[in-house]
Formats: C-alpha cells, structure tokens, sequence
C-alpha cells in the first residue's frame, strides 16, 4: 500500500503559488462568533516567548521562541509542524485577548504569509492549509477588535488564495478529519469574504458527503479520540452558524450530524463536562461542550452503549469511563478515568494495566467489552502471553468505585517470573496521605476526601510522572502529578487483585473481592 503523503509535494507548491497569483484584493464581510480551544495560560507564554509544543513522551515541551520569531523554530518533528503551520496558536492567543495578543499574532500572521506565502515550507498541506483557514476564520474578532476594527490586507488576500489552493488540491486530504475540514474552510473563508459566497456554497455537497462517511465509523476518523470528536461537533456547529448568519439555509445533514454526535460526547463526557483525555487530546475549555450541543436539534443524553470501545458508569454526580477499544498511537487500554463532581481524580496516562506490547503493532488485541446498569466488564485475550479480564463496578449512590482485576499468564517453562501492575495516574490537584498498608487518603483540591484501598498479592508504590493537558486553565505545560501502582510478581498462572476508591471513611466498606460486592445489589 503506498505511503501517505504528510508533507507538501511539487503539486502542492505549485497549486500554492498559482492561487496565490489568481487572489485579488478581498474584503471582509462577515465576522464569524469565535471559536474556542485555547487558554489563556499559553496565550501568555506565547506573547512572553514561550512556546508549548506538542510532545508524545511529555504531552508538551517549552521552547523558546528566538527573538520573537516563532517562524524562526526548529520544526523537526511533524506533530510541530503541523501544529505551528497549522496556527492552532492563535486559538491560545485569542483566549488571553489582550492587545498584546493580538499583536503578536497579527506580527506572526503577517511573518508567515511573508516567508511561505508563495508555497515555500511545511504548511501546504490541505489538511495544514484548511486548518490554518479555520484558524483565521474563527478569531477575525479578536484580531480586528485588538487591531483598531482593521485588519491588514493580506489576511484577506490569504483567505482568498487558501480557497483556490484547496479547491484544487482538497481531494488530497484523506487523514483523519481533513476529508470534512477542507470543504469546512473554504465554505468559512468563502462566506467572510465579499463576493465568494458562490465558491463556498460549491463545498457543501462535498462537506454532507464527508460527514456521512466519518460518522459511519468515526473511530477510525478521529483514532478514537475524544477531543477529536468535540473539534468535530464544534466544526459543524461553526458551519451551520455561518450558514444561517449569511443568509443561506445549512442542509438538514449538519443538524442530524450534531444530534448523532451528541449522545456519544455525552457519554465521553465526565460529571464536571470534561472529556475523558484517552489517545490524546484534551479535556476541553470549560462550558464548550454544552455551548457546542446547544445546537442539536434536541437535547441528548449519554449513548447508554459503548461508544468508541470506551464504557461508561455514572451514579449521583461520579463518572467513570473505561478504556475497552483497541490500541492507537497511545495505548491506554483497560485504564480508568474517575471524576468526582467538579474534580478529576484519576486521570488517562498510558495503560491501566501490565500489558505487554506486541512485537508488531498491528498485534495490539481490542478487549471485549459487556456494559450494565453500574457494572462493566473487560475482557483482553492480548496475544502475547496475558489475557486480563477487568470488572468495575459503581454504587447507585456514587460513593465507591471497586474494581477486580484477573490477570493470566501463558509463560513456557523455566521462563523469568515477570512482574504484573495496576497503575491509577491521580490529577495533579491530588494530595495524597499514607494510611495504612495498602490503604491511602486523597485529598481533594476543594475539600473532602476518597480513600483508595486494595486487596490481594502486591505491593502499593507512588509514583511522579507529568500530567499535560493543552487546555489545563491552571498550567501551560505539564504538571507533576502520583500515580498509585500496585506490583505483584506472576509467581502463579492466575493473578486476581480487587481494589477500590470509596468516599469519605471506609470502616464499613467490603473489598470488591467479597461476595457482597459481586451481588447485585451491592455493586449497583
């Protein structure tokens, strides 16, 4: 099979600079409501010359931005070119909104359109050149507001030469989201520009196609990301909008996309509305989900089923989703994510369990998932020695989560007893106290406790890693956070460890090993 293409060819360059000798002077019509996916906290690093760049190992890395230049950064990984060629800064920028801001965007803005303008570097790519287009679109207040109510010229001209470079080379863009994202952008660029409604109506046929085909597998689309299938709904809801605003009726498809797409966010969603943060992304600006979901024609409640392979309990206010889908380029299979209220307490940072990795990706086994009233069940056969099976259960009043975990080894005779864990990545607003074996208190940021407890062969350690989320409105990188881990060496074929997380005091709580947890009634 061949190769995708992720970086600009001949064709693209050319496509690039043909259009942008066809693009003429162009004004600005329409001022589209703002997006929202940024933080202030990054906004400031930027204008402060700091930048925060994606990293797969860390979640994000600071780098310093030389002189002010941000074009001037070394882009060696594609992730960072995508990211920077894509201006997903200029959300962060917008979400600060000082006139500091917007200067420095608009300095950048007009840096880039300089040095690449005629085709040159990363950025033309459709999938790149649509999201820088979705970008501009989504944050001409902001620039415009800051910038005395004028824009500079070549905003508008750009706009004009991304519509006649992904009118020509949109058919490219086959990864992920790019399929809806360029007839999305040249649809947006063509209504904030006078006299180009015409071409972005042209997209829309293009746009219902495209969405048809993502939502009849949208795993496979966003790589089962959560965040990803928000930043879709958002994209709808922006198209539709502008739709409306501009005089035109949207097509019935974008309104039936949003209601297909609201049950399945609600049941990706947390009690607090945050996204579970599985294979990446983020959590998401407060109140967006809700803002975005308005739009549905009706309102939706959580997908009762599994969505994505991910399953989810609820019960008065506590939310727990499970990771049950196949492995992607982050492998969090069988871990657990538990927010309580308004606080995240364990967080999604790799896998919940010791599973090994395949020798050949394409060997990572998806587990089985049965879903309950209160109840879930996981079962993973992983092909390489392990087979686990996870259950959780949560009580009809919230107050404790308890799960059991059995682990099977299939290891040849004579072979090294390997070691098995269970690994619970807490949020970095977690205080944690020692209490007793095997038992520890969490304190949460805004008072109250839960306790954690285990019962079974293995030995409880904490452990630090680094929590990032680009949409943490308490830090701009990545936050030190503990990790409860529970070790146990496979010294027999069968491994069975039952654990819990229990509010407030425990003196009459049962291990989820005991019978009375396995009833019914007692799991919820």
């Amino acid at each position: 099979m061949a190769r995708r293409r992720t970086e600009p060819g001949i064709g693209d360059r050319w496509a690039a600079r043909r259009a942008g000798w066809h693009a003429g002077p162009a004004r600005i019509v329409h001022w589209p409501d703002p997006d929202e996916a940024g933080t202030p906290l990054r906004g400031r690093a930027l204008v402060d010359g700091v930048y925060w760049a994606p990293d797969a190992r860390a979640g994000a890395v600071a780098l310093a931005i030389p002189d002010g230049d941000l074009w001037a950064l070394e882009a060696s990984e594609a992730d960072l070119r995508a990211a920077l060629h894509g201006h997903e800064w200029l959300d962060d920028l917008a979400a600060l909104g000082s006139r500091a801001a917007a200067r420095t965007a608009l300095r950048w803005l007009s840096a880039w359109d300089a040095a690449f303008g005629t085709g040159r570097g990363p950025g033309w790519t459709a999938g790149r050149a649509a999201r820088r287009v979705l970008a501009w679109t989504g944050h001409l207040d902001f620039l415009a507001g800051r910038a005395g109510g004028a824009l500079p010229e070549t905003i508008a001209r750009a706009l004009d030469q991304h519509i006649g470079y992904l009118r020509r080379r949109g058919g490219a863009a086959r990864q992920g989201l790019d399929p809806i994202a360029v007839p999305a952008a040249i649809l947006l660029a063509g209504l904030v520009l006078d006299g180009r409604a015409g071409d972005a109506l042209t997209a829309l046929p293009r746009l219902v196609g495209a969405l048809e085909r993502v939502l009849r597998d949208p795993a496979a689309a966003t790589g089962r990301s959560p965040w990803r299938l928000l930043r879709l709904a958002i994209l709808l809801r922006r198209v539709r909008v502008a739709l409306i605003e501009t005089g035109h009726t949207p097509p019935e498809a974008l309104a039936e996309g949003l209601a297909r797409l609201a049950p399945d966010l609600r049941a990706l969603s947390h009690a607090d509305g945050g996204l579970s943060r599985f294979h990446g992304g983020a959590r998401g600006v407060p109140g967006a989900l809700d803002r975005t979901l308005a739009e549905a024609p009706a309102p939706a409640r959580p997908n009762p089923r599994p969505v994505m392979g991910y399953g989810r309990l609820a019960a008065s206010g506590v939310t727990a989703i499970l990771d049950a889908g196949p492995a992607g380029a982050v492998d969090s299979r069988l871990a657990v994510e538990l927010t309580v209220g308004r606080t995240p307490l364990v967080v999604a940072a790799g896998t919940g369990l010791a599973i090994p990795a395949p020798p050949r990706p394409g060997l990572a086994a998806a587990p089985q998932l049965e879903a309950r009233p209160g109840h879930l069940l996981a079962r993973l056969q992983g092909g390489v020695g392990l087979d686990a099976e996870r259950q959780l259960w949560l009580e009809p009043g919230g107050g404790r989560l308890a799960g059991r975990d059995r682990l099977a080894l299939r290891r040849p005779p004579g072979a090294p007893v390997p070691e098995l864990w269970l690994r619970f990545a807490l949020h970095p607003g977690i205080r944690v106290e020692e209490a007793g074996p095997g038992a520890a208190i969490l304190w949460l940021p805004g008072g109250g406790h839960w306790l954690f407890a285990h019962d079974g062969p293995a030995e409880r350690t904490f452990e630090p890693f680094a929590h990032a989320d680009p949409t943490d409105p308490l830090a701009a990188g990545p936050r030190p956070a503990q990790a409860i881990v529970l070790r146990a060496a496979a010294e027999a074929r069968t491994l069975d460890l039952a654990w819990m997380f229990e509010r407030g005091e425990p003196s009459a709580a049962a291990m989820p090993g005991d019978r009375r947890a396995a009833r019914p009634a007692a799991a919820g």
